[in-house]
């Protein structure tokens, strides 16, 4: 993005904003955020470089709904756009007050890293592999859960149609092409009115659920944002998409968490019944490994009932130990609230503890579900930890405390192996390795050799755009791309686009 010499103080920006029209601080919000996309979804490194950075923007969005009532009509077209610009630029140099005490320590790198790390790394996620995952989550039926019914109790309508909303309206902006009001109401009105109700927020509703998380405008760089759950907002009898890159979030991820809100058993039952069965299937048709194995139970001490892992694999002579969580990060975290560091490392730390206990004394020793039960040497035994979404404490923190609760010397040889062999990762990065056909254990034996033992592990396992091999998933795409077609075809055929 330019350099202007001019950068408006982050404090003053809500004021400044109640000089602008709401159509227009919506428009602003709208023609940048748009910019970012393509028409798969895609928010890539090199278009961010060159705008406003998502985060910021959803920055801008929260200020804009605080700035009311307004008492001017400016606008930020021609050489005003500057103005907006040196906005965005304030947003950028900010540092929360409460930071700027701890700045130089590593307390300091701790929390920023995790806070922006949680604005960012979900807004670059590939947009057609989170669709996959939650339709096979919300369409998921056992003789435990059927999904399908609790979404249509809680929304009125299956998942799929917010599906295809959703993934329509981010091709139709990724494109690029210019989007009349009469198309978007045909769209949201005759097409896809019920996902479109369940998206929409009052300006006054999205201005009490902002100050419900947080009064403090100095939060509102990282805090949680209500657009993710309501990407639409409704003022004055009209409504506005002010920025079409969350989209993709709101018909994903945070239906899950409306789903799920203040019902910890059904998230429970979602996490063991639907998230460990999508993680079997998309390690199983990666088409690498020689034996795979979904949870069993065993007798273990004192004839004890007790349960496998969730996953073991076998590729060749290495061998892969995994444990599903359907945890995701405290909203705390964003808020660089220390209960909420310590609790997320408290929880990371057990899922370590559990994950080593399992390959130090219960495999093999106990169970040990492989053809021929061979003994197999720590170099080639693997453990992970797989998160539904990280919250990216660093993992030299973790390795840390477990160490501690287990007696285990730092820089001893066994605590190499727990750090180089037990990985926390997330659900994201196993399918960006999955559906390509590649090997986790591979990625993790990578990691190992290049001496990075702290490092996010998968992180930078994937490039953009590979080849992806799931034919399930590549399926699940050419269907997506149908119901693009159907929609445009409809579209035509009543005169709202051009044939």
């Amino acid at each position: 993005m330019v350099k202007y010499p001019n950068v408006t103080d982050y404090i003053k920006i809500p004021r400044m904003l109640k000089r602008y029209s709401f159509d227009e601080k919506m428009r602003i919000c709208n023609q940048f955020s748009r910019k970012l996309m393509d028409m798969h979804g895609i928010i890539s490194a090199d278009k961010m470089e060159k705008q406003p950075y998502p985060w910021e923007l959803e920055t801008f969005l929260l200020f804009c709904i605080k700035a009311s009532p307004e008492y001017q009509h400016g606008d930020f077209n021609g050489k005003n756009e500057n103005k907006f610009i040196n906005m965005i630029r304030g947003i950028r140099d900010f540092t929360q007050p409460e930071m700027i005490k701890i700045e130089g320590t590593i307390k300091f790198a701790d929390y920023f890293i995790v806070a922006m790390s949680l604005i960012q790394f979900e807004s670059q996620e590939l947009f057609y592999s989170k669709l996959y995952r939650y339709s096979y989550i919300f369409n998921f039926s056992n003789s435990i859960l059927n999904m399908k019914d609790e979404f249509i109790k809680k929304f009125g309508i299956e998942y799929n149609e917010f599906m295809y909303f959703g993934s329509f309206l981010t091709f139709l902006y990724g494109s690029q092409k210019f989007i009349t009001e009469t198309i978007m109401n045909y769209i949201v009105i005759k097409i896809f009115p019920k996902p479109y109700k369940e998206l929409t927020i009052t300006k006054e509703e999205y201005l009490e659920q902002l100050d419900s998380i947080t009064v403090n405008q100095t939060d509102y760089v990282t805090c949680l944002r209500p657009s993710y759950k309501y990407p639409f907002i409704l003022s004055n009898n009209r409504t506005y998409l002010p920025l079409p890159h969350i989209i993709g979030r709101a018909v994903t991820s945070s239906l899950l968490y409306r789903i799920t809100e203040g019902n910890n058993s059904l998230r429970e039952k979602i996490g063991k019944e639907v998230l460990e069965d999508y993680l079997y299937k998309i390690l199983c048709e990666a088409n690498i490994y020689d034996e795979k194995y979904k949870e069993q139970d065993y007798i273990a001490e004192h004839h004890n009932q007790s349960k496998t892992l969730d996953i073991m694999l076998r590729e060749g002579d290495e061998y892969l130990l995994m444990d599903s969580k359907s945890s995701v990060p405290n909203i705390g975290l964003r808020l660089y609230n220390e209960d909420s560091h310590q609790k997320e490392i408290k929880k990371l730390t057990e899922n370590v503890i559990q994950v080593y206990k399992h390959l130090r004394t219960y495999f093999m020793n106990h169970y040990n579900p492989f053809k021929g039960k061979p003994i197999v040497p720590d170099e080639k035994l693997w453990g992970a930890i797989v998160v539904l979404e990280d919250s990216y404490i660093r993992r030299n923190i973790v390795y840390e405390n477990a160490a501690k609760t287990l007696e285990i010397e730092q820089n001893s040889d066994e605590y190499v192996w727990m750090q180089n062999h037990i990985k926390i990762t997330n659900l994201y990065d196993i399918e960006k390795v999955s559906f390509t056909g590649r090997s986790i254990i591979s990625e993790f034996a990578n990691q190992r050799d290049s001496g990075l033992a702290g490092d996010y592990p998968l992180v930078s396992a994937i490039k953009e755009h590979p080849t992806i091999i799931n034919k399930d998933y590549l399926s699940f795409k050419k269907n997506l791309l149908a119901k693009f077609m159907d929609v445009t075809k409809l579209l035509n055929e009543e005169g709202i686009i051009g044939k």
